[in-house]
């Protein structure tokens, strides 16, 4: 859980504190974090699992099939 929020969040100030709220509260924040992402990415699925990487990955998708 850690690690994809790492990945998903684009600023380190939210990543330190994402972190440190998963080492204090545990999988509750975990969850909260989950709630929050698919109610921000509204259905799209690709948003929420790769948050602000969704661009970038695609992009290079793309470049690697041509």
């Amino acid at each position: 859980m850690a690690l994809w929020i790492l990945f998903r969040e684009e600023k380190n100030y939210l990543k330190i504190l994402w972190f440190i709220l998963l080492m204090v509260f545990g999988f509750f924040t975990g969850a909260l974090y989950v709630l929050i992402q698919l109610y921000r990415s509204q259905g799209d699925w690709l948003s929420f699992f790769l948050g602000h990487q969704k661009e970038r990955l695609l992009k290079q998708s793309i470049k690697n099939r041509s």
